[in-house]
């Protein structure tokens, strides 16, 4: 595993923490977030690649419409599970991701999994259970459906790692970015119109900064990291999205540290290490 690909991984999961400071200072409804999301890439990817004389929507079509159409698919469940569940639920299902990633990596990429890298991961979802372990976890029906839907982008999110993966030999990061997003700006603009009357200059600005920020930089870290590791470890280390996300809640929005938490990030930084570390 490249350093700097490892480096430029934790960058991205500590820059993804901010995600949860946009969405609290964005009044709009959840789908029409999602268009911000999936616009502002999509317009500022696209103009760019344009100017650089790329021709889009060349090559396997049928790939480009699988990414984009599983990536919209992915936002408005992970939207769902926000909606019926809470924010601990929904993000310790969804960060169970990773395992599934390292099944479809051993099946679509041919990619040896290792029991040191079953276990490190492993220990990193351990750790996710333990920060979330003194909140309330019920088995209502709302709440049922919440952790439903997370498990499902869960899966997808997985599936998309890979195609990611796959597409990256014949496709520029910048690209991937634009495919992913363009399907989302025409399934999600009605809900923005909707709530378009009622919404402000600073929350579009806001919306603005939560796309590119969210929509364009982290992913294209990501996908400079993803190029030169295994699908499977990449992954792994974007558990520490979840410690960064609890930081910046701590710092800008008073939100209190608990033991639970401060036990529970120790696990994903020994496991994040020691995958950076191993042979496998």
């Amino acid at each position: 595993m490249k350093e700097k690909g490892f480096l430029v991984v934790i960058l991205a999961a500590c820059i993804a923490g901010f995600g949860g400071i946009f969405i609290n200072n964005i009044s709009m409804g959840s789908t029409a977030i999602a268009w911000m999301r999936t616009t502002v890439p999509t317009v500022l990817l696209g103009s760019i690649l344009l100017f650089q004389g790329v021709k889009l929507f060349q090559g396997n079509f049928k790939m480009l419409l699988n990414l984009s159409f599983w990536s919209t698919l992915r936002i408005f469940l992970f939207i769902m599970a926000y909606t019926f569940t809470s924010i601990g639920n929904a993000v310790v299902v969804f960060y169970t991701y990773p395992i599934f990633t390292l099944l479809f990596a051993y099946k679509m990429l041919d990619e040896h999994i290792s029991k040191r890298q079953i276990g490190l991961i492993l220990l990193a979802f351990v750790g996710l259970v333990v920060i979330y372990a003194n909140k309330t976890f019920s088995f209502a029906d709302q709440d049922f459906l919440g952790m439903l839907s997370a498990l499902a982008a869960a899966i997808i999110f997985a599936y998309i790692v890979i195609l990611m993966k796959k597409m990256s030999d014949g496709y520029g990061r910048v690209e991937i970015l634009f495919y992913q997003n363009f399907i989302g700006v025409i399934l999600f603009l009605p809900f923005f119109m909707m709530d378009l009357p009622n919404v402000s200059l600073p929350n579009l600005g806001f919306g603005v900064a939560y796309g590119i920020v969210i929509g364009v930089v982290v992913y294209y870290l990501f996908l400079y990291g993803l190029k030169r590791m295994k699908a499977s470890i990449a992954s792994a280390l974007m558990y520490v999205e979840i410690p960064s996300t609890i930081f910046f809640g701590w710092l800008i929005l008073d939100e209190t540290l608990s033991i639970n938490f401060l036990i529970g990030a120790v696990m994903i930084v020994i496991s994040s290490v020691l995958l950076k570390t191993g042979k496998a």
